[in-house]
């Protein structure tokens, strides 16, 4: 059986061998002349590759969008003519109410910057002169001159009025920004002698918004005071007083210790203690709108929100009935 295998096995790779011999003859390659380049035949269209018909990769377009910025270029020109060789710091910039661009300037009063497109307002300060100019349009994707010419900057003078009954030394700070701006200017000119001030370099013709504040009185705020102006008087007013109380008989002791009053809005809070009369008073209350008095004791819990009016003091809080020495226009909680 073994030897009839081993002789069917041989004569199956005799065949195999053969055929080979005989495919590789049919089929012999021979190198390619010129001769037969020269005469080939274009192959048929129908028998090219798809993937050689295939349409080629369309280009990137390299088309830059518009950055919406422009390009800023100006000068800055004293009273009188350029600004050669200068000695002071010029300073230019570009204001949309919302936020300053400060420009690059060189020693010639040239200047330049990038802006976004808008209206702007240019400003230039150098020395005690101001110069300004107003709704300027910025395209974008341009190239834009602008020219500054320099004058004597403007101020505003006036005198302060301590409130009521002061009469200590009054410590004041003033901030200064153009009406209709949100920033205060960094560095105003203040100049302070005792009740007088005064508030140099501004630019003639414009408003500006004058804040005042200190310990010693409530905050004030003065709206659209256009340069130049003189004698104007601010008068300040203390700042609001809270009373409050809570009745009992003559003779009782008072029922609560303290009374705690914060700002609603705020990281305010203070406790004011009772005295033997069972009432308490907060000097010097915060710039806001309103506060809230709180009592926890025992029997006794109160949650009060007491608006602070614009001028003088809040009503008297009573906190329950009757209180002693009330005043006519008491605030009346509970029972």
């Amino acid at each position: 059986m073994l030897t009839r295998v081993w002789l069917l096995s041989l004569v199956l790779s005799a065949l195999a061998i053969s055929s080979l011999h005989m495919w590789r003859h049919r089929h012999k390659v021979r190198p390619v002349s010129a001769d037969d380049l020269e005469s080939a035949e274009p192959v048929p269209r129908s028998t090219v590759s798809p993937l050689a018909l295939a349409p080629p990769t369309p280009r990137r377009s390299v088309r830059r969008a518009a950055t919406g910025m422009a390009r800023i270029h100006g000068r800055v020109l004293g009273p009188a003519g350029p600004l050669d060789d200068r000695d002071g710091d010029l300073t230019v910039v570009a204001v949309d109410g919302k936020a300053r661009v400060a420009a690059k300037t060189e020693r010639d009063g040239s200047f330049a910057l990038t802006l976004p497109a808008g209206t702007y307002r240019f400003e230039a300060h150098f020395e005690d002169m101001r110069a300004a100019l107003d709704a300027v349009p910025v395209e974008p994707a341009t190239h834009q001159a602008v020219l500054l010419q320099l004058a004597e900057g403007a101020a505003i003078r006036g005198t302060l009025q301590p409130p009521a009954g002061y009469d200590g030394d009054l410590e004041v700070t003033i901030h200064v920004r153009p009406a209709g701006e949100n920033a205060w200017l960094e560095n105003p000119e203040i100049d302070l002698d005792g009740t007088k001030f005064a508030v140099l370099g501004l630019t003639a013709g414009k408003a500006y918004d004058l804040s005042f504040t200190g310990d010693d009185f409530r905050p004030l705020t003065l709206s659209g005071i256009s340069a130049p102006a003189k004698g104007l008087l601010v008068a300040l007013e203390k700042p609001p007083v809270l009373r409050g109380g809570f009745g009992i008989a003559l003779g009782e002791p008072c029922p609560i210790r303290t009374v705690i009053v914060s700002d609603e809005s705020g990281p305010f809070e203070q406790s004011v203690f009772m005295d033997r009369f069972c009432r308490f008073v907060l000097d010097s209350l915060p710039a806001v709108d309103r506060v809230r008095v709180e009592v926890s004791e025992e029997d006794w819990n109160f949650d009060v929100v007491v608006d602070i009016p614009p001028h003088g003091d809040p009503p008297f809080l009573c906190l329950n009935s009757f209180c002693r020495e009330p005043s006519s226009d008491d605030s009346v909680l509970g029972g």
